[in-house]
């Protein structure tokens, strides 16, 4: 195993198969950022990257990590134990004719992934990413718990979206580090609208507008440009917008925890 897995580490970039980076504007600072995650020996703390639905958490991380080595990402289900994210790990390390835990037990993993690290010469970096709709207790528990004891060995991330980060990640502050993921800047957004080919829909006064009035989250830009795809108007998109805004917000249930989180990781940052 041990041979088996840091080869693998070692040998093969990361793959994010299910990310669309084709109109990705980069994001230096926030790249930079998640690029410089230090690896922590001493008290086994991980990193939590939160932020709002569409806000590019995911597509950030991968346009950061695709093709360096000594990288894995894994997805996390709602139904996933501990034993099943230990497996998932394994299994994309490179041990993916492993379909039972039984012998595999997180020591030779932890050895494996030290040997990596120092032929490497860098660190190694988990990264763990939840599916928005998981939402038990079981799996945010259990992804926190195998997170510190993979730390002493590797940089660990967890992406997760708002609601997770607000009921799951804020309760051991000497262990976790936090980055808030923030809509783009005015110049990322208006990178992106032209790399969609938005610029030859909109003059530049009316994509400014949207901006002022709805932001500059890519996921909101991509609605900008159907809606405008489907004949709507631009002040038809911004209402509806706002209107779905306000029912995704008032459907709800821990809006007053979500101001503090956010409030808690800007201070942090």
């Amino acid at each position: 195993m041990l041979n088996l897995v840091s080869s693998h580490l070692t040998s093969s970039g990361a793959t994010f198969s299910s990310v669309d980076l084709s109109h990705y504007v980069e994001r230096p600072q926030l790249e930079n950022t998640l690029k410089n995650i230090p690896l922590s020996l001493v008290n086994g703390s991980y990193t939590i990257v939160a932020g709002v639905k569409g806000v590019g958490k995911s597509t950030a991380v991968a346009a950061t990590y695709k093709g360096k080595k000594g990288v894995v990402l894994v997805k996390v289900g709602e139904s996933d134990s501990r034993d099943i994210l230990q497996l998932k790990l394994i299994q994309r390390c490179g041990m993916s004719n492993v379909t039972a835990l039984n012998t595999y037990d997180i020591d030779p993993f932890l050895k494996a992934v030290a040997a990596a690290r120092t032929e490497l010469n860098s660190k190694v970096t988990i990264i763990f990413e939840l599916e928005r709709s998981t939402q038990s207790p079981i799996s945010i528990t259990a992804i926190k718990y195998l997170a510190k004891e993979l730390a002493g060995a590797a940089s660990v991330i967890i992406v997760v979206s708002e609601s997770h980060a607000a009921l799951g990640y804020t309760d051991d502050p000497d262990r976790q580090r936090h980055i808030w993921v923030d809509e783009m800047t005015r110049n990322e957004a208006v990178a992106y609208a032209k790399k969609r080919k938005m610029t030859s829909k909109l003059e530049e006064k009316d994509l400014n507008k949207f901006f002022d009035e709805v932001g500059t989250l890519p996921l909101k830009i991509n609605t900008l440009e159907e809606g405008l795809t489907e004949g709507f108007s631009l002040d038809d998109i911004i209402e509806k917008t706002h209107d779905i805004a306000m029912r995704d917000f008032d459907d709800f249930p821990h809006q007053i925890i979500l101001k503090k989180l956010k409030e808690k990781l800007e201070s942090d940052s």
